[in-house]
């Protein structure tokens, strides 16, 4: 069951940025976590958070970008 929510949480994610209504930043909660996100057109930038702790991993992932 956890593995199910996680991967719905992940799809949630990738449609926030790459899905037909991407957007450049947003946020989304789920249970204790909160997810930021920010596209900066050469990068992806990922800020995980757990709001009962206040512990933040960030993560960069660089994307293509085409000439």
């Amino acid at each position: 069951l956890e593995s199910r929510l996680y991967s719905s949480l992940a799809s949630q994610v990738a449609e926030a940025i790459f899905g037909e209504n991407a957007q450049q930043n947003g946020t989304i909660t789920f249970d204790d976590q909160q997810i930021s996100f920010n596209n900066t057109g050469t990068s992806i930038e990922l800020m995980i958070t757990d709001l009962n702790t206040g512990q933040v991993t960030t993560i960069v992932v660089p994307t293509l970008v085409s000439n």
